[in-house]
């Protein structure tokens, strides 16, 4: 029994260190500020075009297809549909791009499984492609729904129209992503967004009229009003 009782507080000791620990990194993960600058954001922004929104693909009753690949190999499929918004899933994973009518990328992302995001929601306007890689089991298109939200998923949004304007304070669950937001008159500003079961960054960010917002890389951002 002699033995016993130090070997215990010992452990003890280890569990209360490990605890602090935890949480000190909990709280140093969530007070930061994570806007990226200079050249690594000037690499990020260089990788893809604008982001694309249409007011008038959600006006207007569009006939919308719903695409349903199964098994995608060789160089991979690409895929032509009628003008709309859309939301596309996969199982397994792979890549998907998505180009615009001068056959320039506007948005890219890894689709599926424990390495991807859950889905991408993007409009597709006339002559635009969507195309997957090889190596999806499936890969479904659908039209998106339409209803604004405070927890956006991977894609293109508008302010306005998905999300409304004001103050918010940003974070996640999923892993680390990147959050554009676009403006016709303003600079483009970049955060980087991490989340795990210790905790999550939290920026704040201003979202005005017609911005658009470019999310990659992580399956969803919450904005919580100010």
């Amino acid at each position: 029994m002699k033995r016993v009782i130090p070997i215990l507080i010992v452990g003890l000791l280890l569990a209360s260190c490990n605890v602090e620990s935890e949480t000190e990194v909990s709280e140093v993960y969530t007070d930061q500020q994570q806007k990226i600058i200079g050249e690594e954001k000037n690499e990020m922004l260089g990788q893809t075009v604008a982001p694309y929104t249409n007011r008038e693909l959600r006006d207007e009753q569009y006939s919308q297809d719903e695409v349903f690949l199964d098994y995608v190999h060789g160089d991979g499929e690409t895929l032509s549909l009628s003008p709309g918004r859309y939301e596309i899933t996969g199982s397994v994973s792979g890549n998907i791009n998505v180009y615009n009518d001068h056959d320039d990328l506007i948005f890219h992302d890894i689709l599926g499984s424990d390495y991807g995001v859950g889905s991408i929601t993007v409009d597709i306007d006339e002559d635009f492609t969507i195309h997957a890689d090889a190596g999806f089991n499936s890969v479904m298109v659908t039209p998106a729904e339409e209803q604004q939200s405070n927890n956006l998923t991977a894609g293109h949004w508008e302010v306005g129209v998905d999300i409304e304007p004001g103050d918010y304070l940003i974070s996640s669950s999923s892993r680390i992503g990147y959050l554009q937001i676009h403006s016709n008159n303003k600079d483009t500003q970049v955060y980087e967004v991490m989340g795990s079961e210790f905790g999550s960054t939290e920026s704040e960010v201003t979202l005005e009229e017609g911005q658009i917002l470019r999310i990659t890389e992580i399956s969803y951002i919450h904005f919580e009003p100010q």
